[in-house]
């Protein structure tokens, strides 16, 4: 996130152009996705089978297995090994934000999702609890209602983790240093 320009951060209150205030937040634990032991079938090659051996001794096993249209053994694996370690987290948090033009510029919002694509800073308190905390967060969709005098919406995000990818030139996903990835 670091390398685009400014990105949105959703908080308590709106301040200045890129910190949008909710009205309200809804946190949503990993729950039934939760997930450290995957197995991806492919049709040329053999089934694959990927543990996160430390989730499986902390919570015992949560699997699941998917049938992918893979090439090689190999996809598939990647494709197991990306399943586990993006969703063997059963503390991640995602979440659904609601926000309306009444307190926050949403052209703003707009062209921001627009520059930066849909990445997002949440920032939120957990019930009883002083502390501010944040978490980078990718917009995985949105609803809107619109009537003449406001505009609300419901923002749903996941947490970067379940889609990290690979990003030139970032703290945050790595830079290319001519011939290895570094930080």
């Amino acid at each position: 996130m670091d390398d685009f320009g400014n990105t949105i951060t959703f908080a308590r209150t709106a301040s200045g152009s890129y910190q949008m205030g909710y009205s309200d937040i809804k946190r949503i634990a990993l729950g039934s996705n939760y997930l450290n032991d995957c197995t991806v079938t492919p049709p040329v090659a053999a089934a694959q089978n990927v543990k996160q051996t430390s989730g499986v001794a902390a919570y015992g096993t949560y699997g699941a297995e998917f049938a992918t249209v893979d090439n090689t053994a190999a996809q598939a694996k990647s494709f197991a090994e990306w399943q586990v370690q993006s969703r063997a987290d059963p503390d991640q948090l995602s979440f659904q934000i609601s926000v309306s033009d009444t307190a926050n510029n949403l052209t703003q919002l707009f062209n921001a999702i627009y520059v930066n694509g849909p990445l997002v800073t949440v920032s939120y308190k957990n019930p009883g609890d002083a502390t501010t905390y944040t978490s980078s967060q990718i917009m995985q969709g949105w609803s809107m209602s619109i009537t003449p005098s406001r505009t609300d919406m419901e923002i749903f995000t996941s947490p970067l983790t379940y889609t990290n990818f690979f990003t030139l030139n970032s703290d945050t996903f790595g830079v290319l240093d001519t011939s290895r990835l570094g930080w």
